[in-house]
C-alpha cells in the first residue's frame, strides 16, 4: 500500500493528524491497534468526566434543600452510570470514524513498526502488511506507569474506575496529581471513603501551590483523607482486603482499603515500534521533538503523550502541526499558551506561568485577585468556593498565568488563553465588558485588582 502519510495510533493526536492531511490533499493511513480514539476517548478523558458529571450531579441533590427543593438522599447506580458511559463513548467513537471516513482517511487495524520513516509494517491478524509512505507520524500515546514498590501487582490502574461492576466501599488513591484528585472527588461523591496519598508537599504537584493547597482543604472538608509527602512503602493483602503501608510527617501508617489504585503519572508507548534501530532521539523514553514536531529523523513526527504532550488538546494540535509539515508547510506548534482543567468540586483551570514559576524565573510581576464568594453568579449558583488569580508582568502588564477555582472555571479559562494567544495586556482584559451575572466577571474583577 502507498500514502503520502503514516500515522501509528488512533488517539486525538492521531486523528488530528489524519484529518488535517486529509484536509491538504494527502493520502492518509491510519494505524490503531486496539480502539480508535484511544485511552482518551474510551478509557481516560470521556469516561472520568461521564463519572464525575453523575457524581456531581448527586453533590447537588444533597444541596438541593438550600435552593428551596425538597428531595431524599440521592442513590447512585454505578451499573447505570457504567451504561450511559458507554453509550456516550460509543456515540463519540462512531462520530469519529464517520469523521474519518469522510475526510477519505483509510483506517488499517493493526500494530505498526517503523522499518524506516518510509516504509511501515503492520501486524495483522490475517498477516503482515506493507505501507509506503513519504512520512511518518508516532501517536502511539502512553500507558499507566507503575511504582517501585512491594505488592505493586494488587494496586489497579485508573482504567478499573471507569468499568466498576460496583462501588467499593474504601479505596486508596496513589497519586494526588490531575487523575488522582478527579476520580478522588467523583467516587467521594459517589459515598465511597477515599483516602489519596501523594509524595510531594502539596496535591497537583507541577501546578500552583496555593491551588494545591486550597484543593487539599477543600477535600478533606468533603470527607476526603489526604496525605502529602508521604510514600507508599508496600502493598499486602489478607482476604479481599488490602493494606497500604506509608511514610510521611506523622510516621509509618497502615491504611486499609477494598481497591488500591495507581494515578501514578504515565510512560511512553514506544516499545516495539523500531525507534532503537533508527536511532530516534529520546529522554527518559519520552520522543524528543522540535517545535515542528519533528524528530531527528527525517521524515519522522512524534506527537501527544509519546512526545510529552500529556492533554488531548495538545495532542490535538500537535496533531495538525506535524501534519501540515509533513505535507510541506511550514507550522510551528506554540506550547505558552496550553490551558489546563480539572474536574474536581470545584472546577480548577489554568493557563501560563504558576507563582513559583515565575518568582523562579526572576520575573517581577503583580497578582491581582478575586474570591469567588465576591461573584454574585457564584453565590447564586451555591458554589461560593474558590478564587480567581491573574499573574502580570508588572513592567509589560502582559498577563504571564490565569488560575481559576470555581464553577465553570473549565469553560472561563478559554478566555484568559486568547488573551494571552493575543498579548493582550491585563488592562485589556480589565476593561472588557462582561455580561452580568456571570462567574466570568471573576476574571474580569481579579484583572481589575491587578491594575491597583
Amino acid at each position: 500500500m502507498n500514502a503520502d502519510l503514516a500515522i501509528i495510533g488512533g488517539g486525538p493526536g492521531g486523528c488530528s493528524a489524519a484529518i488535517r492531511g486529509a484536509q491538504l490533499g494527502g493520502k492518509v493511513v491510519l494505524i490503531e491497534a486496539s480502539k480508535l480514539g484511544g485511552v482518551c476517548l474510551n478509557t481516560g478523558c470521556i469516561p472520568s468526566k461521564v463519572l464525575l458529571n453523575s457524581a456531581r450531579l448527586v453533590g447537588q441533590i444533597r444541596q438541593a434543600e438550600k435552593f428551596g427543593i425538597q428531595v431524599g438522599e440521592p442513590v447512585p447506580s454505578i451499573g447505570q452510570i457504567m451504561a450511559r458511559k458507554q453509550v456516550i463513548v460509543k456515540k463519540i467513537v462512531e462520530d469519529l470514524t464517520n469523521l474519518l471516513d469522510r475526510s477519505g482517511v483509510t483506517i488499517i487495524s493493526g500494530r505498526g513498526r517503523i522499518v524506516s520513516p518510509k516504509h511501515i509494517e503492520v501486524d495483522q491478524a490475517e498477516g503482515h502488511l506493507q505501507i509506503n509512505c513519504a512520512a511518518t507520524i508516532i501517536a502511539t500515546g502512553s500507558r499507566p506507569a507503575s511504582l517501585p514498590v512491594n505488592g505493586v501487582e494488587l494496586a489497579v490502574t485508573t482504567e478499573r474506575l471507569v468499568n466498576l461492576e460496583e462501588l467499593p466501599q474504601r479505596i486508596i488513591m496513589l497519586g494526588g496529581g490531575p487523575e488522582g484528585v478527579e476520580f478522588s472527588t467523583a467516587l467521594n461523591e459517589l459515598g465511597v471513603k477515599v483516602t489519596v496519598v501523594e509524595m510531594m508537599e502539596t496535591l497537583l504537584p507541577t501546578e500552583d501551590h496555593e491551588v494545591g493547597r486550597y484543593l487539599e482543604r477543600i477535600l478533606t472538608e468533603l470527607g476526603v483523607g489526604v496525605r502529602v509527602a508521604t510514600t507508599a512503602l508496600s502493598i499486602s493483602k489478607k482476604n479481599s482486603v488490602k493494606t497500604v503501608s506509608i511514610q510521611g510527617p506523622k510516621g509509618r501508617e497502615l491504611l486499609k482499603a477494598d481497591l488500591v489504585v495507581l494515578a501514578t503519572g504515565r510512560r511512553p508507548n514506544t516499545k516495539n515500534l523500531g525507534l532503537e534501530s533508527l536511532s530516534v532521539a529520546s529522554q527518559d523514553g519520552w520522543i524528543t521533538v522540535d517545535e515542528r514536531m519533528a524528530t531527528n529523523v527525517k521524515g519522522l513526527y512524534a506527537v501527544g503523550d509519546v512526545a510529552g504532550g500529556g492533554l488531548a488538546h495538545v495532542a490535538s494540535e500537535q496533531g495538525a502541526v506535524a501534519a501540515e509539515n509533513a505535507m510541506g508547510r511550514a507550522s510551528t506548534f506554540d506550547e505558552r499558551v496550553i490551558p489546563r482543567c480539572l474536574y474536581t468540586r470545584p472546577e480548577i483551570a489554568a493557563v501560563g506561568l504558576t507563582e513559583e514559576e515565575a518568582r523562579n524565573q526572576g520575573l517581577d510581576f503583580k497578582i491581582g485577585r478575586l474570591k469567588m464568594g465576591e461573584n454574585d453568579r457564584s453565590s447564586i449558583l451555591g458554589e461560593e468556593s474558590g478564587f480567581a488569580k491573574v499573574l502580570v508582568d508588572a513592567v509589560t502588564k502582559r498577563i504571564l498565568g490565569v488560575y481559576l477555582v470555581g464553577a465553570c472555571a473549565s469553560e472561563i479559562i478559554s478566555e484568559a488563553a486568547l488573551a494571552m494567544q493575543l498579548n493582550a495586556t491585563v488592562d485589556d482584559v480589565a476593561r472588557t465588558i462582561h455580561p452580568y451575572p456571570t462567574v466570568s466577571n471573576a476574571l474580569r474583577m481579579a484583572a481589575r485588582n491587578a491594575t491597583k
